[in-house]
């Protein structure tokens, strides 16, 4: 407590005192001169003479002189009395005290003028009476009057009591009432005299006395609990208990505001009386709520103490009044918790009468308020120091179990950490290396090598990283390949400080690789001549038909057909041919030009019809816009044969082949969930089978080079590597579908030409899609890149958009916003709460509501559990903003 504060409580204590014993003598003095007056009681020494006069006179009742003595003593007795009350008005006026006569047989009331001016009423025009006089009586102190003066009746001594009283305007006052009733001989109850006291000041004096040393009571021991405190919820149970008992508050609470969406504010620690009046309650530092809008709220948002004085008029407290007061709770303190320029959290303190804290008061609770933020920072910095303490031994027993090296060096080159690691590979102890330089430790005089470490530690420096290759010396003179990473440390303003190196020995890792590349470049010769001999055949195939159907018959009006079918296979191989030796002499190709991918489609279809088995079914779907590409027809050609190839492998017993051509646009939301997938136009080419299918772990494999699931000698596992290859070089990709025993489909979409008008200027159409209507849709998705963009395509398209990043986040958005959400699109492959489960919980909350589910997986098993428990539709991943709102608005209507 400060000298200032000391002082201050001084100065009140002093002046409660002081009142006091002014009360004392004014009541005195005032009851003596009233019980002289009314002829009862013990009669002051200056009224003696005048008593003996008064008797004198009524004994010379018959003598003239006498009589005119009497009127003069009257007349002096008069004066002396003007003179009595004139004193004692002054005096009462000064004290604030004023007098009252009740005559108990009439109950005729008397008030002094000062009596009048404690009431504030006039004496002219206000008739005093003991029920007027009552309905001044503040409501709650009315019983405690009637039974004050109930009681002096039987006791005959002097009482008092303090109690306050109502005036115009609804202010108070408090006054103390002191009296003696007064009794005839017959033991009747006559006349009440006594003393009516404006104390207002003393009481506000007492009140603001015991407020203070209520808050420095709390204060103190709040400190006490600051410094022994071990963990920040024993400190913040221990404040808000301490804040009940020693503070006299009915409920005490601390909460913290968090960084949600919703800004709620969540409670910490508690205690009162009513610990469950917070239970249910929604808190918020939101400015657009109206819970936010409260006193706590406020307290966040500006960082500055917020008092509510009256919770029964107060208009921010509006949302929570009635259990308030249901809680006997009339005013609060909220107090800020603020670190630096930030307010984290809030103090609350709910007090039972209507708050008149002084300016000292608040001062002492914010001091506690400040206090407390001081010791919660602290517990974390501690808590956060031991965490890291504990991180740094688990991490530093870590570096000393990993076979890799790894040593700190300063920006000198000294060593400032060796690890065991480092001991190991190197020779050198800890102890031994300490305090030397790098450089000269592991290049000794070698030139070029300390030259290459120099270069290496300013690129570092200049760049954050390094990573590389080198030989360096070891303790017994051997020189291993290092394959060394190179990371610059920062301090906390980001100033450079050192360098941690991890460095590993690879020699004989080397050495294997090389023996290991020479085996595999052998292997691969024979695989890769298998595979030109599989395409050669795929060639040739056509050409030994055509060959074999002219020998036939040399009349036949087609041959000319026939002879153009073997010239283009015949270019096709020498084209293969071509490409394979400028691959093996490291040639560029050839620059791409148009291409006709319709009708180079024709061709293998007609291939197809001719050479595979009859109870293969061939058909050609061309759809809109078949942009033309920019490409190698070869490749192209080659492409096609490949993927038909493995569809008729696919289906030994028949079935049916479909090649599809299409011009699609690949929006941001179709790219946006698929990775390296660039938007914009394109032509897809599907070829699609009815075949046996392909299981999950042989679809994630089939474009590894030389896989393959055929026998040896059947297939090389290049066909279909080969085919993501060419798809890749004519800025497209590749998307497969397919499920055991139900077939396969291969989408490959091939970066197109748009069509040109007479000008010459790329053209496209427009593209019309369906709006919402200001429908409410949850996205609920684990990548945070699908969530984002479907969030913009369906807010561009009329829709507004809450996401989730998972089904508990999905489920509780449902039931915080019942009834407004018209669809849910969800994944069906998320952490904590997969799509199935997710479905499961928003049909129990709302059995109608409308769910999308989707997936990149085809053949996981959800798509089914889905459609099981009722899904309203299913889009496949990666899916464009055309099909999502074209669904959106089937299933919403």
């Amino acid at each position: 407590m400060s000298t200032s504060e000391a002082e201050r409580l001084g100065r009140i204590a002093d002046l409660v005192r002081t009142l006091r014993d002014a009360e004392r003598e004014l009541y005195a003095l005032t009851v003596g001169h009233l019980g002289a007056l009314a002829g009862e009681g013990e009669v002051p020494p200056d009224s003696l003479e005048l008593g003996s006069i008064v008797n004198d006179i009524t004994v010379q009742t018959g003598a003239d002189e006498a009589l005119r003595q009497s009127e003069r003593e009257q007349r002096l007795l008069a004066q002396r009395l003007a003179g009595e009350h004139a004193r004692l008005s002054a005096a009462q006026r000064v004290a604030k005290v004023g007098s009252w006569e009740t005559d108990l047989a009439t109950l005729e009331v008397v008030w002094s003028d000062e009596t009048h001016r404690i009431f504030e009423t006039d004496p002219a025009t206000f008739q005093p009476s003991h029920p007027r006089f009552i309905e001044h009586v503040h409501p709650e102190d009315r019983a405690a009057i009637d039974a004050a003066f109930a009681n002096s009746m039987k006791v005959r001594e002097p009482c008092s009591i303090e109690h306050r009283i109502v005036l115009t305007g609804g202010r108070t006052k408090f006054v103390e009432e002191r009296w003696q009733t007064f009794f005839d001989d017959a033991g009747r109850a006559v006349r009440a005299l006594g003393t009516c006291q404006d104390i207002t000041e003393r009481k506000l004096a007492e009140r603001e006395l015991a407020r203070m040393n209520r808050a420095l009571r709390l204060l103190s021991h709040c400190s006490e609990v600051l410094v022994r405190a071990q963990s920040e919820r024993e400190l913040l149970d221990q404040v808000c208990r301490i804040a009940v008992e020693d503070g006299g508050y009915r409920l005490a609470w601390v909460g913290y505001a968090d960084e949600d969406a919703a800004k709620t504010i969540s409670v910490r620690a508690e205690s009162g009386v009513n610990p469950g009046y917070l239970a249910g309650l929604r808190l918020s530092w939101s400015p657009d709520v109206p819970e936010g809008n409260g006193p706590a709220g406020k307290t966040v948002r500006t960082g500055e103490l917020v008092a509510c004085k009256d919770v029964s008029t107060d208009v921010d407290f509006a949302v929570w009044r009635d259990r308030a007061l249901a809680n006997g709770i009339r005013s609060l303190l909220c107090f800020p918790l603020r670190e630096a320029s930030r307010t984290f959290g809030v103090l609350c303190l709910y007090a039972t009468e209507v708050s008149e804290a002084g300016a000292d008061e608040l001062k002492l609770l914010q001091e506690l308020a400040d206090d407390l933020a001081f010791g919660i920072v602290g517990l974390r910095a501690r808590d956060e120091h031991h965490r890291a303490e504990q991180k740094l031994r688990e991490q530093a027993a870590i570096l000393d179990q990993t076979s890799e090296a790894i040593y700190v060096r300063d920006l000198d080159d000294h060593i400032t950490y060796w690890n065991r690691g480092a001991e190991r590979l190197y020779g050198w102890t800890a102890a031994e290396v300490v305090g030397r330089r790098a450089a000269e430790l592991f290049h000794g005089t070698d030139a070029a090598r300390l030259a290459q470490a120099r270069a290496s530690q300013a690129d570092v420096i200049a760049n954050g990283a390094w990573v590389g290759e080198l030989h360096k010396f070891d303790k017994a003179g051997r020189s291993p390949l290092i394959a060394a990473r190179w990371s610059l440390l920062r301090d906390a303003e980001g100033l450079p400080r050192a360098v941690l190196t991890l460095d590993a020995d690879i020699t004989e890792k080397r050495q294997l690789e090389t023996i290991l590349l020479r085996t595999q470049r052998l292997d691969s010769i024979g695989t890769l001549a298998g595979g030109i001999a599989h395409d050669l055949n795929n060639l040739l195939t056509p050409i030994l038909t055509s060959i074999a159907m002219l020998s036939e018959d040399e009349t036949r009006p087609d041959k000319l057909e026939d002879l153009a079918i073997l010239e283009a296979s015949a270019q096709r191989g020498a084209a293969m041919v071509r490409q394979l030796l400028a691959f093996a002499r490291g040639e560029p190709q050839g620059p791409h030009k148009r291409v006709d991918v319709v009708a180079i489609a024709g061709e293998v279809l007609k291939m197809v019809r001719d050479s595979f088995p009859k109870d293969i079914s061939a058909v050609l779907r061309v759809g809109e816009n078949p942009w033309a590409i920019r490409g190698d027809a070869t490749q192209i050609h080659q492409l096609l044969t490949n993927l038909c190839v493995n569809a008729r492998d696919a289906m030994p017993n028949g079935g049916v082949l479909a090649l599809g051509l299409e011009g699609v646009l690949v929006d941001d939301l179709y790219a946006g969930m698929s990775a390296e997938t660039p938007s914009g136009q394109y032509l897809r080419v599907r070829v699609e089978d009815t075949g046996s299918g392909m299981p999950r772990e042989v679809r994630d494999r089939i474009f590894e080079p030389f896989f393959t699931t055929k026998p040896l000698g059947k297939g090389t596992g290049l066909g279909l590597s080969t085919c993501h290859a060419i798809a890749r070089n004519h800025g497209g990709f590749i998307r497969v579908s397919s499920e055991l025993g139900t077939g396969s489909r291969f989408d490959v979409y091939l970066q197109a030409e748009p069509p040109t008008d007479a000008r010459g200027e790329a053209t496209s159409a427009p593209v019309e899609r369906p709006r919402g209507r200001d429908e409410l849709v949850l996205v609920v998705d684990d990548e945070e890149g699908i969530r984002k963009v479907a969030r913009r395509t369906l807010e561009r398209y009329g829709y507004r958009v809450l996401t989730a990043a998972n089904g508990a986040e999905a489920v509780a958005l449902y039931a915080a916003n019942a009834g407004a959400i018209a669809a849910v699109l969800t994944d069906m492959s998320m952490p904590i709460m997969d799509g199935p489960a997710t479905i499961g919980a928003l049909k129990a909350l709302d059995p109608s509501v409308r769910i999308i589910g989707s997936s990149g997986l085809v053949n996981d098993g959800k798509a089914a559990q889905a459609r099981a428990l009722g899904v309203s539709d299913w889009v496949p991943k990666p899916y464009t903003a055309d099909v999502l709102l074209r669904m959106l608005r089937a299933v919403i209507g």
